[in-house]
């Protein structure tokens, strides 16, 4: 899996933010998809961070973005959290749908 890190507004990204965010989405390859590449998007205006957090996966994307918080640690946790929610309600989805598809087989 390929991990993009990107910052606007030539914001600097500590080594502890960027380390803590690969671990994390290292984590999300644990749900079983196909995941090709994610791209982590970095922004610090003032005293408001936000983290936008795109997943590219075989046959679908998935975003998901945390702003307006003060700690730049804290919103990359969130992103990834909810990028986390996202895929695990999908695989809940998916196992779901198979589990239907055998019933209605036999």
């Amino acid at each position: 899996m390929q991990i993009t890190i990107t910052t606007r507004h030539k914001t600097k990204l500590p080594e502890a933010v960027r380390e803590l965010a690969e671990s994390k989405i290292l984590k999300l390859d644990r749900f079983g998809h196909k995941i090709v590449s994610t791209h982590l998007i970095v922004e610090v205006q003032k005293y408001m961070a936000t983290a936008e957090l795109i997943l590219y996966a075989k046959g679908f994307n998935l975003v998901s973005k945390v702003s307006r918080k003060a700690d730049l640690l804290t919103v990359v946790e969130e992103a990834c959290a909810k990028l986390k929610t996202q895929l695990s309600r999908r695989e809940a989805k998916r196992v779901q749908s198979a589990r239907r598809r055998a019933a209605h087989a036999e």
